[in-house]
């Protein structure tokens, strides 16, 4: 049976986290362009305008994207099947 080290675990959620805020994915910044080539609002475009320089900021600087002001709470489940342990064996 695979044993995972719980250090595995931190660092591959650790990682979506960071990737999560740092790389808006292709989809959303293909939709913020095509809404901006639409959008007969001054104010609108330059929101859009904002929204995909920060994008294109964060994903480049590795800085986190400034688009909301919440946090993330998640539960990371791994199942019974998945045994984990803390420590290396001495």
């Amino acid at each position: 049976m695979r044993e995972v080290h719980y250090q595995q675990i931190v660092d591959a959620v650790a990682d979506m986290c960071q990737r999560a805020n740092y790389d808006l994915g292709e989809d959303v910044v293909n939709a913020f362009k095509s809404a901006l080539e639409t959008e007969v609002s001054e104010t609108g475009k330059d929101v859009l305008l904002q929204l995909i320089e920060n994008a294109e900021i964060a994903s480049a600087e590795r800085v986190p994207m400034c688009q909301d002001t919440g946090y993330v709470v998640f539960f990371c489940r791994t199942g019974t099947g998945l045994p984990h342990r803390r420590r290396q064996p001495l």
